[in-house]
């Protein structure tokens, strides 16, 4: 059985049909910002695009229901799509739908009326775009359709790029150096930095902490080894101290529980977790990053109880539960790590 070859669109001839000199504001125009927006902003079908609604866009992203699919989806928009979208803002007070193709007072809950009304509306855009095909110098039967192709071509295309700049990132990103644990060394504390002062002690050692200073109490002839040892516990305490109740807190808001929490050092991750007994696991490093940033990570790992990967259903839940979790992710993939393969 042979594999079917799928239509897509190259970048040149994508740019052809951004640049097509077509009369404003028609349903040609139209329907060629409907087909440019879908292929840049996860090759939504077109029952997605006609649906989308003024309430579904937050200024930077969409967050929507897939019409065939079912899920919740967000989708981040690039600056193309962004800039499509602001030319119909001017409709966004008497137009329900941001494409204005179907009419405001459509009932979907009708699926029936729902669907002669994408049907149609597919129709004529399809009849439209293989016209603009033509225009544009393109020998390619286009329907709109193929926007979803192309969107998924071109991203894998890119994806190899997009990989290269990540692990540029990584090796460049400000590393703390091996710490000896002696006084005037620096320090984090929910993302502050701090001098590390050691104060002689007979007994059992301690760390206090003050404005500026983190205090280490312990005996001056101790090893680097004890030192960290000593370190490492008291950042366990205080980040136990920090997310009990957060942990509390969001499972109430989520409607979850976790049977079980642990804090763990670990070299690859900020946090799991085991979806099969709903336990989570949290590095022991957050204790050196700030409040917001340790929230983002009980959240993320807490609604993996409820959804394993990290699909669209994922991707909805936190958008809803914890609007500004790209700035937090970016934040606390930013700050110094002390292990080179750190990353959320």
């Amino acid at each position: 059985m042979e594999k079917t070859t799928k239509t897509y669109l190259s970048e040149d001839e994508l740019s052809a049909i951004v640049r097509l000199q077509l009369t404003p504001e028609t349903r040609m125009d139209l329907h060629r910002d409907m087909f440019i927006f879908a292929a840049n902003a996860g090759g939504l079908r077109v029952s997605d695009v006609l649906m989308l609604k003024w309430s579904n866009f937050d200024q930077t992203h969409i967050n929507f229901k897939r019409k065939k699919t079912g899920p919740q989806s967000g989708i981040k928009l690039p600056t193309i799509a962004l800039v499509i979208i602001e030319k119909y803002r001017a409709q966004a007070q008497s137009a329900k739908y941001i494409f204005p193709m179907l009419v405001n007072d459509l009932n979907e809950k009708d699926a029936r009326e729902l669907d002669s009304a994408i049907s149609s509306a597919s129709a004529y855009i399809n009849k439209n775009l293989k016209f603009i095909a033509r225009k544009a110098g393109i020998e390619k039967t286009l329907s709109f359709h193929i926007s979803r192709h192309t969107w998924a071509t071109l991203y894998a295309i890119s994806k190899l790029s997009w990989i290269k700049k990540q692990q540029k990132k990584i090796r460049s990103q400000e590393r703390e150096s091996k710490r000896l644990f002696i006084s005037k060394e620096t320090h984090y504390f929910q993302g502050r930095k701090y001098m590390l002062k050691i104060v002689p002690l007979e007994g059992a050692p301690k760390i206090t902490l003050n404005k500026t200073t983190i205090v280490m109490h312990i005996s001056d002839d101790s090893t680097t080894e004890k030192r960290q040892e000593v370190m490492n516990e008291w950042y366990r305490e205080q980040l136990k101290d920090m997310v009990v109740e957060m942990i509390a807190t969001w499972e109430n808001k989520i409607g979850v529980t976790a049977t079980a929490w642990r804090i763990r050092s670990m070299k690859t991750k900020w946090g799991s977790c085991n979806t099969d007994n709903k336990s989570i696991l949290l590095n022991l490093e957050l204790a050196k990053k700030p409040l917001h940033c340790i929230e983002y990570i009980v959240v993320h790992e807490l609604i993996h109880i409820i959804e394993r990967k990290h699909n669209d259903h994922f991707i909805s839940l936190l958008n809803h539960h914890l609007p500004n979790w790209r700035h937090y992710k970016e934040e606390l993939n930013n700050l110094p790590v002390s292990h080179p393969r750190w990353e959320y």
